[in-house]
């Protein structure tokens, strides 16, 4: 039910992954589309919120929600503060924002995001509160409570931006889509701690161009406000058939993470219900990795209650039993150096669902130097997680048609000529071209043209078999590589595609049905073919005779004769 409005493959991403709820919403209040946060804030499905609309979501009648419309009418945007209704009867309090745009026509939409800021006003309440008794740092440490959002970055070969997530553009305020990382580093005054100017060659994204994941790296950044701010950097290269095809870089900001733990050594009895309410997991173990600690955030990712934890369960009693050995190998190597950063692990929880963490933790000594316990920090990374492998799967699929690109194509294809050689199985590929394309981008549009891709992609997918190897490998071109079938097995399936794609329409918009066919030219792998360039070349000749011969026909290439028809 997602909104065109949400199309882009990157921001239908962002839109779908959001940590808060996102509505688009009718001007008279009618909800059009809800992501998955929307729906586990709810605790509704998505066609439950839509029937449902803005009145039966919000505990509160029109008159109480009219000044928000009337200003929102007034100025295109509102937000403000409402008490809602979950699925089970439950109201929590509920920050939203709301703006008004226009779609194609000119009918208005607006974009309604709400986030649940129950558990924050009651640590606002608490910190007011205590406001009269907090010393500076304490002042900081309320400061540092609010979340920050990740930078998220996409690099090509040659390092530069291919993707960005907005949250680049609020903290530093331009555009980086394009611009090669050393501009970046110049642009956002990128330095070491100490003030030092930032050597490129060891900066992560080159470094994990060459194969490296490099995490725990940290440097002095401006941001568009002219405020300094310290951000943790990782980045993870981005494999595709055993090649590097770019990296995904990301931006942690940890300046209020580090105020927080100088803050947290001077104050500790005043923060004690914070710590409590953090927006992450804090726990301390001692040096048999029994739970001395852990704050309410944390037992409630995991579902246990405090009396179950402290002094009973260990932190491996929490992993996945697949990270056992990640356990078993960091835990030793953590109580000799006294820190470990990033690690990566799956977290149980008690009703044994996982979720993954990210867990940073530092040791504690006496006065002696004698261990006490540690000190850990854990955060919820399955969504960036998500968009990691998003990322990756953007880099193989043609975003318009969903098969494989032309570049991912060509790779599965020599994987399988190998395999073919290899076992002496047969190989047998088809030249797919859609007849009269540019006739119809004339006629019916550019639009009319990329519903037939979309549709010609959607039958391939459905029409081939699972170990078939479909690809867009040009404009209107396609191609398709079937494993195991000779000549005449290839044929045949040629044949059946043509005829269920001949058989086949796309509804324009206000045009009705629109047919289109398209031609094929077969060829199969023979002991004289010296490439997978040779086997090409055959069936580039046999499309091309599919199409002097009339369009709509498949025709194919015998080593022993120039070119075959089936009819």
């Amino acid at each position: 039910m997602v909104s065109e409005s949400f199309s882009g493959d990157f921001y239908r991403s962002v839109y779908e992954h959001s940590m808060d709820a996102v509505l688009l919403a009718g001007p008279d209040g009618k909800v059009l589309a809800a992501n998955q946060a929307a729906c586990q804030l709810f605790q509704r499905t998505e066609d439950e919120i839509c029937r449902l609309g803005r009145a039966g979501l919000v505990d509160a009648g029109p008159e109480n929600i009219a000044g928000f419309i009337a200003e929102r009418a007034r100025t295109g945007r509102t937000r403000g503060e409402l008490v809602y209704v979950r699925g089970d009867g439950a109201r929590f309090t509920g920050e939203f924002s709301s703006v008004v745009f226009a779609i194609a026509g000119g009918e208005l939409r607006a974009v309604v995001t709400i986030r649940d800021v129950s558990e924050a006003k009651k640590a606002a309440q608490l910190q007011k509160d205590l406001l009269s008794e907090l010393s500076h740092e304490a002042a900081e440490i309320q400061a540092i409570l609010e979340s920050q959002d990740d930078v998220v970055l996409l690099y090509d070969l040659e390092m530069n931006v291919r993707r960005a997530n907005s949250s680049f553009f609020k903290n530093y305020g331009f555009d980086p889509l394009g611009i090669n990382v050393a501009e970046i580093i110049s642009r956002v005054s990128c330095r070491y701690l100490d003030g030092r100017p930032l050597v490129l060659s060891e900066q992560p994204t080159p470094l994990a161009l060459r194969g490296r994941k490099v995490s725990n790296i940290q440097y002095r950044v401006v941001k568009a406000d002219g405020a300094e701010a310290i951000v943790e950097t990782s980045s993870t290269p981005l494999w595709v058939n055993g090649e590097i095809s770019g990296t995904v870089t990301i931006w942690h900001d940890i300046t209020e993470l580090r105020h927080r733990e100088d803050a947290l050594r001077k104050s500790s009895e005043e923060i004690e219900d914070l710590y409590n309410h953090a927006p992450c997991g804090y726990h301390s173990l001692d040096r048999n990795g029994f739970f001395l600690r852990i704050n309410d955030t944390e037992l409630s990712w995991l579902g246990y209650e405090r009396d179950e934890v402290v002094g009973k369960m260990t932190w491996k009693d929490i992993l996945s039993p697949a990270y056992f050995d990640v356990w078993k190998s960091n835990f030793p190597l953590f109580l000799k150096q006294g820190y470990t950063r990033d690690l990566e692990y799956e977290m149980l929880r008690k009703d044994g669902t996982t979720f993954m963490g990210l867990v940073n933790a530092t040791a504690v000594y006496d006065e002696n130097g004698n261990y006490l316990y540690s000190r850990g920090m854990l955060l919820d990374i399955t969504e960036r997680k998500r968009l990691e492998a998003r990322l990756e799967e953007q880099a193989r699929i043609d975003s318009l048609t969903g098969i494989n690109n032309r570049r991912y194509f060509y790779e599965l294809v020599q994987h399988e000529l190998s395999r073919s050689e290899r076992f002496g199985s047969p190989l047998s590929i088809l030249m797919i071209d859609i007849d009269l394309f540019k006739h119809f981008n004339d006629t019916y549009g550019h639009d009319a043209g990329d519903s037939i891709l979309k549709k010609m992609g959607s039958i391939c997918i459905h029409a081939m078999r699972e170990i078939d190897i479909v690809g867009r490998i040009g404009g209107e071109e396609f191609a398709a590589v079937l494993p195991g079938l000779d000549l005449p097995l290839a044929v045949e399936a040629a044949e059946r595609l043509r005829v269920l794609i001949s058989n086949s329409a796309v509804e324009l918009e206000g045009k009705g049905p629109v047919h289109f066919t398209v031609s094929i030219g077969a060829a199969c792998l023979v002991a004289e073919d010296e490439s997978i360039g040779t086997l090409f070349k055959r069936d580039d000749d046999a499309l091309y005779e599919a199409k002097r011969a009339g369009r709509n026909c498949v025709r194919y290439q015998d080593p022993e004769i120039p070119c075959l028809q089936i009819r």
